[in-house]
């Protein structure tokens, strides 16, 4: 099974401050973010719902020793999900109103995402007498990948109405899943291995993306 980590939304985010001077242009600069890293995640459903992941292995494990049959459970997942907002007062920026050039003050709102995730399952059992024998490892992965940058401008006048808007965006987006079963089956001698898996995936980009919006009539 492929093991890889795409690191960089999802639930049980925490929020966190974010410093100051991330791409801060002016000392007027608004900034805060949330992040959540997944390594956390069995902790914070226990906390939350009360179950205990890992128990719940070691109790399935220990059935199955109880009744012969040698079974290992794991599951591992990592990665973060990192969103941070930033709102400053941009340069003076000259736009065409009805022929005339005008100079209008500027609101900038970026808008950061990065979200990687990896998760990884895997139960493997083996079971054997004097007549037959199976070994059997079942897994699961699933990557997930999204990271954006959006960049939104305001345009104002003197007065604070806002005369149009404008967005950039980059855009990269990637889902995976992926299924395996392998083993081997053995009786009489004879012994039949077996190796399937299944994969799934898509991906999504907008490169230089742009948006822009001019009002008629300005809005306070």
């Amino acid at each position: 099974m492929k093991r890889t980590i795409a690191l960089l939304f999802a639930c049980l985010m925490i929020v966190t401050t974010v410093p100051a001077n991330v791409a801060a242009q002016s000392s007027d600069s608004i900034a805060f973010g949330i992040e959540y890293d997944y390594s956390n995640i069995n902790a914070d459903v226990e906390s939350m719902i009360g179950l205990d992941l890992t128990e719940i292995f070691q109790e399935v494990m220990a059935a199955g020793d109880d009744a012969g049959i040698d079974l290992l459970i794991g599951r591992v997942t990592t990665g973060t999900t990192t969103i941070v907002f930033e709102q400053y007062d941009g340069d003076i920026a000259t736009l065409d109103v009805d022929g005339t050039s005008t100079d209008f003050s500027t609101k900038i709102t970026e808008l950061t995402v990065r979200h990687g995730v990896l998760d990884d399952f895997a139960v493997n059992a083996e079971w054997d007498d004097s007549y037959a024998g199976i070994e059997l490892t079942v897994g699961y992965d699933a990557e997930q990948l999204f990271n954006a940058d959006v960049l939104y401008t305001e345009y104002f006048d003197a007065n604070m109405d806002l005369h149009g808007m404008d967005m950039e965006m980059d855009i990269d987006a990637m889902i995976e899943y992926s299924v395996g079963i392998s083993g081997e089956l053995s009786g009489d001698g004879e012994s039949l291995p077996f190796d399937v898996e299944l994969k799934i995936g898509t991906s999504y980009e907008i490169n230089n993306g742009l948006l822009e919006v001019r009002i008629d009539e300005p809005s306070p």
